[in-house]
């Protein structure tokens, strides 16, 4: 058999020693029908190993990733929750530590109050004793003077003599001066 003698199918399309011509219908679909097999083949064999295996490694990656990121998630919210709880613990400590401000400022206030009584007492008490000293000094002095308008009296007494009527307006006059101071 000569080579030239058989048909060469290229595509749709046969070769003959002729010239070239249309294959027919059914040769063209079995021609495509193995065509697929041999390429399925050949990518099966060769290519859909290592494309599913990326494939794979991606899918792997992603739900791993996406693990991650669904932990990193609640572990933000737990953060989240803790941050809310212990600013509000923060809050109420501020509160708390406010309240005990006050009422140590108004400890405080007492304390001065009380300190202001007991210094106006302690002063008042001074005062009493500073006039009650003072009167007895006054009382002294008055008893003094007493004593030297007496000697006084007695001398002017001494020197005048006087009968019972002025002697009774001396007394009179001298209690009187006893009396205005």
């Amino acid at each position: 058999m000569e080579l030239a003698s058989l048909p060469f199918l290229i595509g749709q399309t046969v070769l003959t020693a002729g010239g070239v011509e249309q294959a027919p219908m059914h040769v063209q679909v079995l021609t495509h029908i193995v065509c697929f097999f041999i390429v399925f083949w050949i990518l099966k064999r060769f290519a859909f190993g290592p494309i599913l295996e990326v494939i794979d490694e991606r899918r792997e990656r992603i739900q791993s990733d996406l693990q991650q990121a669904e932990e990193l998630r609640k572990k933000a919210d737990a953060d989240h929750r803790a941050l809310e709880e212990r600013l509000s613990h923060i809050e109420e400590e501020a509160r708390a530590r406010m309240q005990e401000l006050i009422a140590e400022g108004r400890r405080v206030a007492e304390s001065i109050q009380e300190s202001a009584r007991r210094e106006s007492a302690e002063m008042i008490q001074k005062a009493q004793k500073n006039i009650e000293y003072e009167t007895e000094k006054a009382r002294e002095v008055i008893k003094k003077d007493i004593i030297n308008m007496t000697i006084e009296a007695t001398e002017h007494l001494l020197k005048q003599r006087l009968d019972d009527a002025g002697h009774r307006q001396l007394i009179g006059d001298f209690l009187a001066r006893i009396e205005r101071n």
